[in-house]
């Protein structure tokens, strides 16, 4: 078995080249579950155990909804922004990330997302469900 730190490895070794060969900066990739209310996962066509990734919804941010959470204010409103993104991505088969960078982290692919033509995290801003949040200075405090 490959551990997670030579899986993230091999992932940005591999996804460097295919970057560099590869001029996409849009991609239609299936929905496979939602990891939290800013995070979908999906699959690449790359070798497992490489082939599964998470994309990061650009531009918002939600509450944190499991043991990260500040207050149980935010775990509650994480768990909701959640069960939106869980209900939003029921029944779709693939979502349209855009302009795609990798994640200031590393180990997730960065991108402005749609389904059916309509931008995921606007949608949960329009819904109290997000902020906007660049991903530069202090996340947003959900415990006000």
């Amino acid at each position: 078995l490959i551990g997670n730190n030579m899986k993230r490895i091999l992932a940005v070794t591999l996804l460097s080249v295919v970057s560099i060969t590869s001029f996409a900066t849009d991609m239609v990739l299936p929905i496979r579950g939602v990891a939290d209310g800013d995070t979908i996962r999906t699959t690449l066509k790359l070798p497992c155990p490489l082939c599964s990734a998470s994309v990061r919804i650009r531009g918002i941010d939600t509450p944190e909804s499991t043991y990260l959470a500040k207050c149980p204010a935010e775990k509650s409103k994480g768990l909701e922004a959640k069960a939106f993104l869980i209900n939003l991505t029921t029944g779709q088969e693939s979502m349209m990330a855009r302009n795609i960078k990798w994640d200031k982290y590393g180990g997730r692919i960065d991108a402005i997302v749609e389904i059916n033509g309509k931008d995921v995290g606007q949608q949960m801003i329009d819904r109290g469900l997000a902020k906007p949040y660049t991903g530069a200075g202090p996340k947003p405090n959900w415990c006000i």
